[in-house]
């Protein structure tokens, strides 16, 4: 990883820890983090998936859902600028840097209902939980042809046809900004070009950026409880002298450190051509790992606090709500399992 990945990664944590609450998208576009995976020629700094993750990892030891939103914004411009800037895309709608792009929540690419595109070229259907549907000026989705095929489809959000719904209201990834849209007969731009190994390689690179905040989150949970066993005097010295204790807090620690290894394996994979079937699996087999190490760590987090685990004070809760949802960004755990084994059966 680059040295510049290194320093802007210390610069967030440092602005991070100096915040009662979740960095603004104002502190996020000033630390150029609303532009890191924006492309050089469209006035962006021109990173992939490898430097995003860094970033949210670091992010997500925080706030999960201030993650979750940046993650939702860099995931519609790593969709949208696959194969660097498309020809044309100056066409009057392209855009700026430090503009809010959304990209639909809880799904799974290659299967969700998107909406469908009709005989001229507009889009009418739902999107459903939205990261940044609340406030973004764009949105990139995947959508449906005339001709059963997928395309990705960018659109901006100000224009008659569509309608930001209320948020949506979840326990978890609450700073994401998510919202539901309605579109109808919607105007924008469509991509058709080989989406289908486009959309696979995507795949791929949304999994690491997940791992990464799922990591994040599982470290911060393992260093406030850490931190609160050894502040925490009871029975005469402080929690950890409990042998229970110190075992949560070494299983803990193999989690992360299990997840951590993951993601790294990960990032590599996302250097293999894109079509490689078992770095694609591998990839899927390794989130599902850290969706379950996560909730697991985050569920002995809440309860090494005790009572006060479900308290604000402390985010160990916040962390549960947000690791089980995190799970979901890339479709339901069930379902992503029967995918893992139809590419497992396909090699």
């Amino acid at each position: 990883m680059i040295d510049w990945m290194d320093e802007a990664a210390a610069e967030l944590m440092g602005v991070v820890e100096q915040l009662p609450q979740a960095p603004s998208p104002q502190q996020m576009r000033d630390l150029g983090l609303m532009d890191l995976c924006l492309p050089e020629a469209a006035g962006g700094i021109g990173m992939g998936a490898e430097a995003l993750a860094r970033v949210l990892e670091a992010l997500a030891q925080h706030d999960a859902g201030s993650a979750a939103w940046l993650y939702g914004h860099g995931a519609a411009q790593l969709a949208w600028y696959g194969r660097g800037v498309p020809d044309g895309d100056d066409d009057g709608e392209a855009p700026l840097p430090g503009q809010r792009w959304a990209w639909p929540g809880f799904h799974d690419v290659g299967r969700h209902d998107w909406p469908c595109v009709d005989r001229k070229g507009l889009v009418s259907g739902r999107l459903s939980a939205c990261l940044l549907g609340q406030t973004a000026d764009a949105m990139v989705t995947p959508v449906r042809m005339p001709d059963g095929q997928l395309a990705l489809f960018r659109f901006q959000v100000a224009q008659p046809g569509v309608v930001r719904q209320a948020g949506a209201r979840f326990m978890g990834l609450q700073a994401a900004g998510m919202a539901d849209l309605q579109l109808t007969q919607v105007g924008g731009q469509l991509q058709c070009d080989q989406l289908e190994a486009r959309l696979q390689g995507l795949a791929s690179q949304l999994a690491a950026c997940v791992m990464a905040m799922l990591c994040g989150l599982m470290h911060g949970s393992l260093q406030t409880a850490q931190t609160y066993a050894t502040e925490r005097h009871q029975g005469g010295g402080n929690l950890l002298g409990w042998g229970e204790v110190r075992r949560l807090l070494a299983v803990q620690h193999e989690r992360l450190s299990m997840a951590q290894a993951a993601l790294s394996s990960a990032l590599r994979a996302l250097v293999r051509p894109a079509g490689d079937q078992d770095a694609a699996s591998r990839v899927q087999a390794l989130l599902l790992q850290c969706g379950e190490a996560a909730t697991a760590l985050a569920t002995d987090g809440v309860q090494l606090l005790g009572g006060n685990g479900y308290m604000k004070d402390y985010g160990q809760a916040q962390r549960l709500c947000d690791a089980w949802q995190l799970q979901g960004l890339m479709g339901p755990a069930a379902q992503r399992r029967q995918d893992l084994l139809a590419l497992c059966l396909q090699a």
